[in-house]
Parts: C-alpha cells; structure tokens; sequence
C-alpha cells in the first residue's frame, strides 16, 4: 500500500478520530509543531553521546506521542493519555539537571557543542508547540490541562538539558599505550592540561591483531581517559602528538547511571561536593 493516498490535495485532513479538517487548522498546527519537536528531539538524541541525556529524551518522545494523539483528536475521551504523573515526571528530571549545572544570569548563546544546539533548537520548537496549543484553547479547542501544563515544562527541561550536554557530558575513552613510561607520561600529560580527570592504566594487557598482513602478538597498556565530551576533538589531537603509534586508537563509550554521577564528582575538585 502506497503512502500517496491524494485524499490531502484539496487542503484537508482528518483527526484520529475522523473528522475532516482544513490543514490550516488550529489542531494541526498544533500537531505539526509537535511532529516537528519529536523529530528535532530525535536528531539531538542522535548527536549526544551521554547515555543519561538520551535515555531522558526518549522518555519525552514517547509522552509526545501520546500527547500528539490528544491534539489530534476533538474528542474529550481517553485525554488520560497524558496526566499529572507526566508531568511530575517532568519536573524531577527539571530538578535533576538543575542540581547539576550552573545558571549565569546572562543569555545563553547556542552553539558550544552540536548535539547541545541541537537540543536548543528542540526547546525553541517546543516554545512553538505551546503557543499552537494555547491559540487552540483559545480559539475554544479543548485540551487537557495537564496537557497544557506539559507542554510549558518540556521545554524548561530541554533548556537545561542543553545547558548540560553545553558543559560536557562524562564519557570514558579508551586507548593504549606501548610501554609503561610512555603509559604514565600520557597520563600526566592528559590530567596536567585538564583534557581528562583521571587515567587509570592497566598494565600488560596482551593485544593480538593484524598488521601489515601478518598477526602480531605483543603487550600494550590499557589507558582508562575519563573526560569531558566537549573535549574529545581536542583529546584525539592531543593523544595523536603524545602518542608513538601513527594513528592511536580511542574507543569512546557514554557513560550512564551510577557511573554518571561518580565521574562528574571526579571531574569536580574532587572533594565530594
């Protein structure tokens, strides 16, 4: 079956619940801008390597989708879709990433990282959803109220979860390094020029790989690089100078959970506060 179904080339639509509409139409402004908010939330997504960050915004594309399915209905039925507990939920993560970053009192300009003007541009859409639903409202439309109060938070949320990913999001990288001094060195290196916070290095890890067509077998070091996901352009440049090996490898992994909180306390002062 043909997605081209031609039944929208006069300039109507119908709601889920079948009500025929003009595209013009309060309502489907108001589930256009949504539509274009679940999309710009999943770019953002794609862009973050902070696993705590992704797993936060999908849980927002899903309560999306549920509101989508409210906007694009005239019917006051099965508007439970998304309550109070949505937006409870929120709020906390708003709490969350309140107790996590810093505020200055100027304008925050967009653009420090990709994946961080990415969710900027997110909050600016949803900025645009709210206004959608609240000119429904006010053209007699009806949506939930806990809807209404939804679509004001998310986007409070995106903002400091863009101020977040801004100040760089915690990941571990991993290298190697041929011997014990050259090991210690990048390490000193690394942590002295605060491209990371700490290196662990373990010693003697056996490598076996192909080279030059033949398979080698040798000892390397393992280098644990806990860092800043703003400043892996710069640690990659930065690993490749202090480095013997022409191209030195760096398995990036995003960090989430417990582990996200222990290394932003690392990343700190490192007196716990």
């Amino acid at each position: 079956m043909s997605i081209v179904t031609k039944q929208g080339d006069g300039g109507k639509t119908r709601l889920f619940t079948g009500e025929e509409v003009s595209k013009g139409d309060l309502r489907i402004e108001a589930c256009g801008a949504l539509d274009e908010l679940v999309s710009a939330i999943g770019f953002a997504s794609a862009l973050s390597i902070d696993q705590l960050v992704k797993g936060d915004l999908r849980r927002e594309q899903e309560a999306l989708l549920r509101l989508g399915t409210i906007l694009s209905s005239k019917s006051q039925q099965d508007k439970v879709l998304l309550g109070d507990g949505d937006v409870a939920r929120v709020e906390e993560r708003i709490a969350f990433y309140e107790s996590r970053v810093e505020l200055g009192k100027g304008f925050v300009i967009p653009g420090k990282t990709a994946s961080s003007a990415a969710i900027h541009l997110a909050r600016c859409i949803a900025r645009r959803m709210e206004r959608r639903i609240v000119a429904l409202l006010d053209s007699g439309g009806w949506v939930p109220h806990s809807a209404l109060i939804y679509s004001n938070r998310i986007s409070d949320l995106l903002f400091l979860m863009a101020v977040y990913e801004e100040e760089g999001g915690v990941v571990l990288a991993i290298s190697t390094a041929g011997s014990d001094e050259e090991a210690t060195s990048i390490a000193r290196r690394l942590v002295e020029e605060g491209l990371a916070s700490c290196v662990n290095i373990a010693k003697g890890v056996r490598s076996i790989y192909r080279w030059k067509g033949d398979v080698e077998d040798s000892s390397e070091n393992l280098l644990f690089i806990k860092a800043k996901a703003r400043d892996l352009d710069v640690l990659k440049a930065r690993l490749k100078e202090l480095h013997s090996y022409e191209c030195p490898e760096l398995i990036v992994l995003g960090v989430s959970g417990g582990l996200e909180d222990y290394l932003r306390w690392v990343m700190g002062s490192g007196d716990g506060n």
